[in-house]
């Protein structure tokens, strides 16, 4: 689910595309991790930080929920890999 709001914000064009990948990228070492039944501390981190770093302000209602929504959604993956 957090893959499909990643797509639909970024066809929005509601995060710059840096901030796309980034999520991109720590959401791909998460799924490998949890995939393997790890834990990965560093992933958990990064994932926080990303969450905390998502911002709605400026956006239309759809794509401030779609980031609260992802936010939240990062959270709970981070706790289950720290």
């Amino acid at each position: 689910v957090a893959r499909a709001y990643i797509d639909q914000l970024e066809r929005s064009g509601a995060l710059p595309p840096n901030q796309m990948a980034a999520l991109s990228n720590a959401l791909d070492e998460a799924a490998s991790a949890l995939d393997r039944g790890r834990r990965a501390a560093d992933v958990a981190r990064r994932l926080e930080t990303l969450a905390g770093e998502l911002s709605a302000a400026g956006l239309g209602a759809n794509d401030a929920d779609r980031v609260a929504s992802l936010s939240r959604m990062l959270k709970d993956i981070a706790a289950r890999l720290a």
